[in-house]
């Protein structure tokens, strides 16, 4: 039998920033602790070596952690059986766990559902005189859309002329006058109003899942006032950027934000599964009727504690999955023992496209008692 050995890493600016990266350190972790574990069942390590030779080689050049698109490459899924010539390398904005699990098919739906969580989105960095767009995903990676559009020739308009301060500071001015303060906030008015404009020409255009707006000042926070109610749905953020940044610092800053945002998601998760366990629709810290449900394609959303582990095995071929006693269906079955069978359940509940969400506050953690917790599409 050809089994495939898959790694999620880590790989943030915090990981590659010691000497050696806490990556290869992790990866020669995850390495021992699967060596143990196939040994405590008698199960032949040495069919695995050439695999962890190769993502040890993988990892070990830092070439190969850069991004090849724009965007910043945070954490890494790597798929090896040498036996079937087969190496992949999926390049991640982020990862939901560390892992290294050895199974008859690659842990590959992680990686895809990561994919499309993070989407396709729309940056918008304005300042009082300019406004960019710009895309962010996973197979586009990161770039301007367009050039660059210019707004001191739109911020004039009917109605009003140029006057000049004793000063010599050209400025607008409304006819009948205005103190300065108020011709500072028409102004202001006028670029919210061009920016949201803009915004909207290029979302009927463009398909996005999320939009993220960065401007000056307060500016940025007003013109949600100015948004079309279609942009609106998909707005997800405020970015805070320098004046001039780098398209390194612009997306760098976005990949923050979604990190940001997925934290305070989970106080939105939590009200959810409270809310579904008081209508008897979930279960909470019941690792077996989880798997249960999940096998029926019953779980809506999984949430896993970020450090939770539980052994237990996959049987073969009917795919049934059991935990303690070597427990299978049916008698042709044949049990493969897996270090962390969570890993194995995300990959089942992603499958029937189930919703993962990994708890890192305490909350939601004490939630689900530091272990798993469902909310299950309909009540059995």
């Amino acid at each position: 039998m050809s089994y495939y050995v898959s790694v999620y890493l880590s790989t943030t600016p915090e990981d590659r920033g010691d000497k050696p990266p806490r990556y290869e350190i992790k990866l020669k972790d995850l390495i021992k602790a699967e060596e143990d574990f196939r040994r405590k069942h008698g199960i032949d390590i040495d069919q695995f070596q050439d695999d962890f030779q190769r993502i040890r080689e993988f990892i070990a050049d830092p070439k190969n952690l850069e991004s090849d698109n724009g965007l910043p490459v945070w954490g890494i899924g790597i798929f090896s059986n040498v036996k079937e010539n087969y190496f992949e390398v999926r390049k991640l904005p982020y990862i939901f766990r560390e892992m290294l699990e050895i199974d008859r098919t690659p842990y590959i739906r992680a990686a895809i559902e990561i994919e499309s969580e993070f989407g396709r989105n729309l940056v918008v960095h304005f300042s009082r005189k300019w406004v960019r767009f710009y895309i962010a995903s996973v197979s586009e990676g990161f770039k301007q859309l367009g050039e660059e559009i210019s707004l001191e020739q739109r911020e004039i308009q009917e109605g009003v002329y140029k006057t000049r301060l004793k000063a010599g500071i050209p400025i607008s001015r409304t006819i009948g006058g205005q103190n300065l303060e108020n011709i500072i906030e028409e102004s202001d008015r006028r670029i919210l109003r061009i920016v949201s404009n803009e915004i909207f020409e290029v979302y009927k255009r463009t398909p996005v899942d999320n939009i993220y707006i960065a401007g000056p000042d307060k500016l940025d926070h007003m013109i949600l006032d100015y948004l079309h109610s279609y942009v609106k749905q998909r707005l997800r953020g405020i970015l805070k950027l320098p004046s001039n940044p780098s398209k390194n610092d612009i997306v760098e800053t976005l990949l923050r934000k979604v990190q940001e945002l997925d934290y305070r998601d989970e106080r939105n998760k939590l009200e959810e599964l409270e809310f579904a366990l008081s209508k008897g629709m979930g279960a909470v810290n019941n690792l077996e009727k989880i798997i249960e449900n999940a096998l029926m394609a019953n779980i809506k959303l999984l949430i896993v504690d970020r450090d939770y582990q539980k052994e237990g095995y996959v049987c073969y071929p009917s795919g049934f999955i059991s935990i303690g006693d070597k427990k299978c269906l049916l008698d042709d079955d044949e049990p493969w023992p897996v270090k962390d069978i969570v890993d194995t359940l995300i990959e089942q509940v992603i499958s029937t496209g189930g919703n993962i969400e990994i708890a890192h506050y305490d909350e939601l953690r004490r939630a689900i008692y530091k272990g798993v917790g469902a909310i299950f599409r309909y009540s059995i």
